[in-house]
């Protein structure tokens, strides 16, 4: 949830293992790990959390958004829609590949918006 709104809902373990919404994704980034070195600061979210009463427009997360479209994503919110064919839903114009933790994300579908990777997984 972001600002009292589902961005994200699957089944736990689809949720760790493929996150989709940049906010998911973020919050997930930001859990310490066992691994970590002493003292190592966390990955934070930039920006601020807008007052629920001053929502921007669109996607309420657009102004911290690292994945943010201008011209896209503070037009319209956008709504929970099915993602492949799992029990997942997001409210996201964009669509990752499946996470890995090794590498970067890669960005595959933007809602048939012009996007960094056209593959079409989805």
């Amino acid at each position: 949830m972001y600002l009292g709104r589902v961005v994200e809902r699957a089944p736990v373990q689809e949720i760790f293992r493929n996150p989709q919404h940049p906010y998911t994704r973020a919050l997930l980034t930001s859990i310490p790990t066992i691994d970590a070195q002493p003292r190592q600061r966390l990955p934070t979210i930039s920006g601020s959390i807008p007052h629920p009463q001053n929502r921007p427009p669109g996607c309420p997360f657009h102004p911290r958004c690292p994945d943010y479209m201008a011209g896209t994503c503070e037009q319209k919110e956008p709504q929970l829609a099915a993602v492949g064919t799992t029990m997942k839903l997001v409210a996201s114009y964009i669509r990752v590949a499946e996470f890995d933790c090794s590498t970067s994300f890669q960005l595959v579908q933007c809602e048939g918006l012009a996007c960094p990777t056209s593959s079409n997984r989805f």
